[in-house]
């Protein structure tokens, strides 16, 4: 791989984890707003909720385990551009 490439690779890396953060920040922000609004006046309610707020946890453990991922190779391809 060639130093232009590996440097385009890189700027994509780096792309992708800003986007993934992003990502996580907005269903972070979106499970805090649906817990501070809870109003368990129904059941159905507040298994919607709990549900939602789970669904959002593993997101964000999905997003924030790729972003270690891509970490790594990031760290990988920038030890091997500077050989």
């Amino acid at each position: 791989m060639n130093e232009k490439q590996m440097n385009k690779n890189i700027e994509n890396y780096i792309e992708l984890r800003r986007l993934l953060w992003t990502t996580v920040i907005i269903i972070t922000g979106g499970i805090i707003t649906i817990l501070l609004n809870l109003n368990p006046n129904s059941l159905l309610k507040v298994i919607l909720v709990v549900v939602l707020t789970i669904l959002g946890v593993g997101l964000d453990i999905i997003f924030i385990s790729s972003i270690i991922e891509i970490n790594q190779d990031l760290h990988k391809l920038i030890k091997k551009l500077g050989e």
